[in-house]
């Protein structure tokens, strides 16, 4: 992609120097927070490429998921940010996950991935359409519909296994 990023922290200005929004505040279960430091490290990838943030992202996975699935699930969040990104022509604003202040919070778009990624969880068959229409901005909804669910299932199969 030619084009400058559309993808920055905060939309380059963090929430904590009071200039941004004050963000969604959710109750995150365990893996829901991972997934968002994990997606938030992908995001600061695009951003600035020069970070290799995407590394922080494989370790915070790997920690978080264990060294068997932790690349998996970061691969599953890479491809539905993927998906998002294709489709969205504004920012995607997320929260510097380097931030103490910045990262108790979630951006409109980061609240709507999630809700996303739990919709696919508890009901694959009817995922949240209407939260995948509003991250792809009214663009094509299949592939980030298909990759959240690739997701929830990559997240499902590791509850599942560590409760066997």
């Amino acid at each position: 992609m030619g084009e400058a990023p559309k993808d920055s922290p905060a939309a380059g200005k963090p929430a904590c120097e009071g200039t941004g929004d004050g963000g969604d505040a959710m109750v995150l279960a365990r893996d829901e927070q991972a997934v968002l430091q994990v997606l938030r490290f992908i995001c600061l990838t695009y951003a600035k490429p020069q970070a290799h943030s995407w590394e922080q992202a494989l370790a915070m996975a790997a920690d978080a998921f264990g060294p068997a699935v932790g690349g998996e699930v970061a691969v599953a969040v890479m491809q539905l940010m993927l998906a998002i990104r294709v489709t969205r022509r504004t920012t995607f604003r997320f929260r510097d996950p380097n931030c103490a202040c910045c990262r108790t919070r979630l951006s409109d778009v980061e609240a709507k991935v999630i809700t996303l990624v739990r919709a696919a969880r508890k009901d694959p068959l009817r995922p949240a359409r209407v939260d995948a229409l509003i991250l792809t901005e009214g663009g094509p909804t299949a592939a980030v519909l298909a990759e959240a669910d690739r997701l929830a299932g990559v997240l499902d199969r590791r509850l599942t296994a560590r409760a066997a």
